[in-house]
């Protein structure tokens, strides 16, 4: 095949720009007391202090690009073979309070998902995320 006619920083123009990483994530990392390497090492998910800390970080980036809801995508990890098949669940970040008014809220149980089936969402489901198929 021969070479194409595109124009390659067309192409890359806005590449990206919705991703919470890099110099974007870090300066909203920073307003929490956080650093940029707590997020790319992963072990941030086991200290308690910090997944609300990210959580709380990615809603101001997430609401400063005028998002209102997430969606957690993930391809079902069992022993079969699904040819590609994924799910999501759309979650929103506009909760209301008692008194009917509203407020966003993103925490870090909101972004620490296993597979889901039903037993990833907040109220649990019927069976244990592990034994989950997502379809």
């Amino acid at each position: 095949m021969g070479a194409h006619n595109v124009d390659k920083p067309t192409l890359s123009v806005g590449y990206g720009e919705d991703v919470f990483k890099g110099a974007i994530a870090d300066k909203y990392l920073k307003k929490e007391g956080l650093k940029l390497a707590d997020l790319e090492d992963y072990s941030w998910i086991n200290d308690a202090s910090k997944p609300d800390k990210i959580a709380k970080a990615m809603l101001a980036w997430a609401l400063d690009k005028g998002a209102t809801s997430f969606c957690h995508w993930f391809q079902p990890m069992t022993s079969t073979f699904r040819h590609g098949d994924t799910g999501q669940v759309q979650m929103s970040m506009l909760e209301f309070n008692r008194d009917g008014t509203t407020t966003f809220e993103l925490k870090g149980k909101h972004i620490l998902f296993g597979e889901t089936d039903g037993s990833s969402y907040p109220n649990g489901g019927m069976r244990a995320t592990h034994t989950a198929g997502g379809y």
